[in-house]
């Protein structure tokens, strides 16, 4: 099936036929793209989840578009319950400055506070603003790197979320099917968040706010 970002960057400029009819789904977990949705996806779906990436399934979906109020009232979607997850904001920013330049129309659309021609300002503010709506109404948030570094503290949260039983062993394999960019050498790796102090010290600073409260260490280069 054609995840509806897909039919979403396809389309262009051109909208998607309006929703008719309301629908709701169980779970919703979402944040940033390239902060692990499609990891988390897959890792869900070999536990035996019925969940969806980007496109909803019968127990819902994990999908970073879906943060976005605006875009689920759009698609008459409702979920009963809602995660985030989040990744560090160095790591985030230097991939998604590969983003097809098509999904940057989506994101500003629905937080237009993200809006900047330099997409290093962008994806700084991206990560910002993002997280920010994502976060709200979600009942947890794990760290992407946790799932490599401490698994038993998001196992234990997603384990609470969905009442359901999860295998660390199948981490790994997850990783290894969900990593949509493993194969891609294209990252901004010279990019460092001292570019972004430079250039808006003001989205710094809240990074600053927000990477703090999940332990992030900012130094990191």
């Amino acid at each position: 099936m054609l995840s509806l970002i897909k039919k979403l960057l396809r389309n262009d400029d051109k909208e998607l036929p309006p929703a008719t009819e309301p629908v709701h789904y169980p779970y919703l977990v979402t944040g940033c793209g390239r902060s692990g949705t499609h990891f988390l996806g897959k890792y869900l779906q070999l536990n035996g989840l019925d969940i969806g990436h980007e496109t909803p399934s019968t127990a819902g979906v994990v999908g970073w578009i879906y943060a976005a109020d605006g875009f689920c009232r759009d698609r008459l979607t409702t979920f009963d319950h809602r995660g985030h997850i989040i990744r560090h904001p160095l790591s985030m920013l230097r991939s998604v400055q590969t983003i097809n330049p098509r999904a940057w129309k989506y994101i500003f659309r629905y937080a237009p506070e993200c809006r900047h021609d330099d997409k290093i300002v962008a994806g700084a503010r991206y990560w910002l603003y993002w997280n920010r709506i994502a976060m709200e109404g979600a009942s947890f948030s794990v760290r992407l790197e946790d799932f490599s570094d401490n698994p038993a503290v998001p196992l234990a949260k997603l384990e609470a979320f969905f009442g359901h039983k999860f295998d660390p062993a199948l981490i790994a394999t997850a990783r290894e099917h969900g990593d949509s960019r493993k194969k891609r050498d294209d990252y901004a790796h010279g990019l460092s968040l001292d570019m972004v102090a430079a250039r808006d010290p003001q989205t710094y600073a809240g990074i600053q706010t927000l990477a703090a409260e999940f332990g992030y260490n900012l130094d990191i280069r």
